[in-house]
């Protein structure tokens, strides 16, 4: 599978646990349209990020146990930015 689709996963993953939208194990697999056992592997994966997910058995969701943010992929640096993480390298 391609870094594009992981991450297109994980991002709809995100959307749905900061909605508490996600169900059931079983209902978020399907959501996810991938096995349960994929699905757990997932947020295993998400959790060694750092992500604070828990799940709620009365509203029978996942969510996030505080706010998070998540940010793949490349951005710009600023000038002043470039020049300190090059003084860091060196």
């Amino acid at each position: 599978m391609s870094i594009l689709k992981y991450i297109h996963r994980f991002e709809r993953m995100h959307s749905l646990i900061r909605r508490k939208s996600t169900g059931s194990p079983e209902e978020f697999a399907q959501k996810m349209n991938i096995s349960r056992s994929a699905l757990m592997r997932h947020l295993s994966e998400i959790r060694k990020l750092n992500a604070p997910v828990a799940y709620d058995d009365f509203r029978q969701s996942y969510y996030y146990t505080r706010e998070v943010e998540m940010n793949f992929g490349f951005r710009k640096l600023e000038a002043s930015k470039m020049e300190k993480q090059a003084e860091e390298n060196f």
